[in-house]
């Protein structure tokens, strides 16, 4: 499951072999985030080989474990979560499956 870092927090269950674009237009993004730093269309998060991986999908502002940048390739998701823009975390919450 992959929670928000907001006072009220939102949750996303991911299972294996689906994969969730997260973005602000939710014409182009299965998760919304209304986060100005967050752009249209902004990340993946996937299911592989019971990992959950990310990758940046051009974002404007960025994405990041901790202060390293996540490119477009993807990558495992650690338990410090995927920084998006500059206010939202996004984290894994009861185990990567």
């Amino acid at each position: 499951t992959l929670v928000t870092s907001h006072a009220s927090p939102r949750t996303m269950v991911v299972s294996e072999g689906q994969s969730v674009i997260v973005g602000r237009d939710g014409n182009r993004s299965n998760w919304v985030m209304a986060e100005t730093s967050v752009s249209g269309r902004h990340g993946a998060f996937r299911i592989y080989n019971v990992k959950l991986e990310y990758r940046d999908l051009g974002s404007s502002n960025g994405s990041f474990a901790g202060s390293v940048p996540i490119g477009e390739h993807w990558q495992t998701v650690t338990s410090e979560g995927v920084r998006l823009g500059e206010l939202c975390t996004i984290r894994v919450e009861g185990g990567q499956s």
